[in-house]
């Protein structure tokens, strides 16, 4: 109950019955939605029962106060106190009673202007005098863009130094209100002056500056490590995962990949964007697949499931607006389950049925509101099953459950429960379907429509229509149905069932054989008509995967084909009859033995392979394309491939400071059980700006490898060692892209100095000279190396770098980066010990310090203490403190790796990465830095990935405040 008092409670002014005198209590309440102690209410909506509108003259009075009486349905009706003073916003009713002319400048108080009383660009030059609008006339946030007229505030209209920053809203000032240069000039003339009083500014460190311009350090906070899968990036490839629809977006969560294992992670995607979003994996429910999922309007609940393991009894509770999730706790009310069914009644959750070891016939229903699950009865429930199909009953409140498997047969029955009795009774089976489980249902609004599926022997094209209310059957037409099929999708548009994909299943014998589908049709039930969809676009056959009504389109994601899962999907519009991509989570398809390069503002990934063994057959995949993307707006740009090069993998790539120089590699060709790699030797320059390729000069380049090394000098590309395809290099050359037209080659030859032919070793620029280390002889692993300075001479000239104390084990595929002045080498495949002729993937390193003047070489040995576990093909990044590895592959115990450490050479020190919501282990993989985060994408862990995720190193913020 509301009333308007005045300050002493003893007069009423309105009440929102208009019972109220003398501040009492009015006699009728206002029904309202209380959730944890909030609620939400217009005063005087006539909308709602027992709310009166307000009259303007309530608030001629200087002091009006809002008092309220709350009733929690078993106190009985309590006064709130204190009563609370109404602000500016109730006064605006009596704007419709003021006098043109009424107000005069004596009358509007300093600051009282803001933002809610201009209207759009009502405030010209011509209404301003001279000097007129000072700091005491604008209110905080008062200047938008909408009020000012292009051009109309200049320097004879504002007062000296009128327009601070708690008057401008954000984005108020666009080019048009600004002077050329204005706000440029004004900044590079006020420094740190411009922060108004009370301002508080960010500083990565602690800075004298800000003190030296009179701020005070309030102190400072801590930012921890993190992963995040980056938007615009839809979850990997999977099946058996949940999809619901919030009114906006598609929630995909969960799942199943036969490499990646089970998934406890998700995205949204909005079909209005194109985009995708990740799912926050901070307190989401455990991996899991084959579990159900209900959007209750405002949250979706995830429960049960399998995790390969056991059969889950748990689940989540997910709120898209929060990005968060809540926990759902197991109960006794429901035993563990997956394949289970569940819908949401618009208060409650209803689950039933499924297999936890055993076929099940029990249920419960969970309440959001209060937490509380209650057991279903099982007396007249449809017998025990999984795999059924069921539908939500708006019209008589009823879920209906129909058809399923239970461990020895087909069903052809069912039961309608509801909820507010508890009671279950069966559904009629006369004109019923035949027996099925993996069919498809929707409920249309007046009834519930069943079609295909699979009988145990095979797959049917038939179905039914179930009306509740008279319990009738009725058979659909089979003129122009689709093909027989069962782990189909099945979406209502409105007026008709869309039915699409699947797979269609037959048995011989002792073989069962399933084949995607990739088309689909629309069943209308006034007509009792079947129209075949559009087969322009399609997806790709699939069955097993996800699909939701949009409210104008219907959204398909995921699933597989019997061989591979898929991570993309596609928009049905039933109107036009056109199919469009939902965007997929990288325009590139999945990948290892790529490249990746930083541009200063976008990763540029190419290249690559991937493969797919069936039997005996293997499909090997070259790959000859690539995108870019830009991680701050979140988007991929693919890369024209008009004169890109050749299908390749192991090749190497830089960047020039302009282009990304690609060069070398190599092709295989699989024929049966037998594969061919041949070696390259050609490369292309990539200009991002003109999203154009320009071939390389063939006069004088290095001859055809792979397994090389690449690094940029500032001015050339230097491509040494590698491998041809039978042999090991140590020959090399340097490409100079401005040295004549089109660029030239000079050999950097067999020198003196150079070091021995070898493949798979490393190599880093220093500022003046290429190190390179280690790698693999053909017959042994090596730990020696040399410098190659490229401007000594037109050669170049070499120095060996040498065995000196505390150089590392011979090794090959270890990584290094270059600190600035250390090259540090971490990781690999080689010999355990020096004399050793036993190997093994390792976890030790050094780094090596270059002679400087009269000062020698020399190594030193990184700490082992808190070292990551031994790996090679990793990858490593330098953030401008710390090396920051990832991943990689353990051939011990032929597994891939999903984590890594950061070491700080100057303390010695290692810290392991995050392990929340990190990516999936893998090895082949890229790593870039950006200067902020180390983005790392696609590899292969079982399967190939085309996944980015990027990592945060934690640090420090200092807090400073003007005074």
């Amino acid at each position: 109950k509301f009333a308007l008092v005045d300050g002493a409670g003893a007069s009423t002014y309105w009440s929102n019955d208009v019972t109220s005198t003398a501040g009492s209590q009015p006699t009728s309440g206002v029904t309202l939605t209380v959730s944890k102690g909030l609620y939400s209410v217009i005063l005087g909506d006539t909308a709602l029962v027992n709310m009166q509108a307000i009259a303007s003259g309530a608030f001629a009075h200087s002091d009006v106060r809002l008092r309220v009486w709350f009733n929690d349905g078993t106190s009985g009706w309590q006064q709130l106190a204190p009563d609370q003073r109404v602000a500016a916003v109730g006064y605006a009713l009596m704007a419709s009673s003021v006098d043109d002319g009424a107000i005069t400048a004596a009358k509007i108080a300093t600051g009282t202007i803001g933002a809610m009383q201009l209207a759009a660009s009502s405030v010209t030059s011509t209404q301003i005098a001279t000097g007129a609008v000072g700091t005491a006339q604008l209110a905080p946030n008062s200047v938008t863009s909408a009020k000012i007229a292009a051009g109309t505030i200049g320097t004879t209209q504002l007062a000296t130094n009128a327009v601070t920053s708690t008057q401008i809203a954000a984005g108020a000032i666009s080019s048009s209100q600004l002077a050329s240069g204005a706000v440029a000039a004004n900044l590079s003339a006020g420094s740190q002056s411009a922060v108004g009083s009370g301002g508080v500014v960010l500083s990565a460190s602690e800075s004298t500056a800000l003190a030296a311009a009179g701020f005070v350090k309030l102190g400072s906070m801590s930012l921890g490590d993190g992963w995040q899968l980056r938007s615009n990036g839809s979850p990997s490839a999977r099946g058996g995962q949940s999809v619901i629809w919030t009114g906006t977006e598609m929630v995909v969560w969960g799942g199943y990949h036969t490499s990646g294992g089970y998934f406890a992670d998700g995205a949204r995607y909005n079909p209005t964007t194109n985009t995708w979003t990740a799912v926050n994996p901070s307190g989401s429910p455990s991996a899991r697949y084959n579990h159900s999922a209900v959007w209750t309007g405002t949250e979706m609940i995830i429960w049960g499931g399998y995790n390969g393991s056991c059969y889950l009894g748990d689940g989540g509770r997910y709120n898209p607006t929060t990005d968060s999730w809540s926990a759902i706790a197991s109960t006794s009310a429901l035993s563990e389950r997956f394949n289970h069914a569940a819908v949401w009644t618009g208060s409650l959750m209803v689950v039933f049925g499924g297999y936890n070891g055993v076929y099940l016939n029990s249920g419960a229903t969970y309440d959001p509101t209060t937490g509380v699950w209650a057991a279903m009865t099982t007396s007249n429930a449809p017998s025990v099953r999984q795999y059924q199909a069921a539908v939500w009953n708006a019209v008589t409140s009823e879920m209906l459950v129909w058809g399923g498997y239970n461990g020895s047969s087909a069903l052809a029955d069912g039961a309608a429960y509801k909820p507010s009795t508890g009671v279950w009774s069966a559904m009629s089976t006369t004109n019923a379907p035949s027996a099925r489980y993996l069919h498809a249902a929707v409920w249309s609004g007046t009834e519930m429509l069943v079609w295909g599926g699979y009988t145990g022997s095979g797959d049917v094209a038939t179905g039914a229509k179930y009306n509740p209310s008279s319990k009738v059957w009725t058979t659909m037409s089979t003129t122009n149905a689709p093909v027989a099929r069962d782990s189909h999708s099945a979406a209502w548009n409105g007026s008709g069932m869309l039915v699409w994909g699947g797979g269609t299943t037959t048995v011989s014998g002792s073989v069962t054989t399933t084949t995607a589908l990739s088309d689909g049709s629309l069943y209308n039930p006034t007509s009792n008509t079947w129209s075949t969809t559009s087969a322009t676009s399609t997806p790709a056959a699939r069955y097993g995967h996800s699909a939701i009504w949009s409210g104008t389109e219907m959204i398909l994601w995921g699933g597989g084909n019997g061989y591979s899962y898929f991570a993309d999907g596609a928009r049905y519009n039933s109107s036009t009859a056109t199919w469009a991509t939902a965007a997929p989570a990288c325009p590139l398809s999945v990948r290892a033995n790529h490249t990746a390069i930083w541009s200063g503002s976008e990763m540029l990934v190419w290249g690559g392979f991937n493969s797919v063994t069936s039997g005996t057959t293997t499909t090997f995949t070259n790959l000859a394309d690539g995108a870019r993307y830009n991680p701050k707006s979140n988007v991929w740009t693919t890369m024209s491939t008009t004169n890109a090069p050749s299908a390749r993998y192991l090749h190497s790539a830089v960047w020039s400071g302009t282009e990304m120089l690609v060069w070398g590699g190599c092709n295989t060709v699989v024929s049966g059980t037998t594969s061919a790699t041949t070696a390259l030797s050609n490369g292309v320059r990539y200009n991002p700006t003109s999203d154009t390729w320009t071939a390389l000069p063939s006069t004088n380049t290095p001859s055809a490898r792979y397994y090389h090394t690449a690094v940029w000098s500032g001015t050339e590309m230097i491509v040494w060692g590698g491998y041809s395809g039978t042999t090991a290099l140590n020959t090399g050359a340097k490409y100079n892209p401005t040295s004549i037209s089109g660029g030239s080659w000079i050999a950097t030859g067999t020198l003196t100095g150079v070091p021995s032919a070898r493949s798979d070793h490393t190599a880093v620029w220093s500022g003046t000279e290429m190190l390179v280390w280690g790698g693999y002889g053909g017959a042994t692993y090596l730990n020696t190396g040399a410098r190659y300075n490229p401007s000594s001479v037109s050669a170049g000239s070499w120095t060996a770098m040498g065995t000196l104390t505390g150089v590392p084990t011979g090794r090959s595929d270890h990584t290094a980066v270059w600190t600035g002045s250390e090259m540090l080498v971490w990781g690999g495949y080689g010999l355990i010990s020096a004399g050793s002729a036993s190997t093994s993937d390792l976890n030790d390193g050094a780094y090596y310090t270059p002679a400087v003047g009269s000062a020698k070489d020399y190594w030193t040995t990184t700490s082992s203490t808190g070292a990551p576990s031994s790996r090679s093909y990793h990858s490593s990044v330098w953030t401008g403190t710390e090396m920051l590895l990832w991943g990689g592959y353990n051939n011990y115990y032929l597994t891939s790796l999903g984590q890594g450490g950061r070491y700080a050479p100057l303390t010695g020190a290692w810290n392991a990465t995050v392990t929340a919501g990190s990516p999936a282990a893998r090895s082949g993989h890229t790593a870039v830095w950006t200067g902020s985060e180390m983005l790392l994408f696609g590899g292969y862990n079982g399967g190939y990935l085309n996944d980015t995720y990027s990592y945060t190193v934690g640090k420090s913020l200092y807090l400073y405040q003007r005074p």
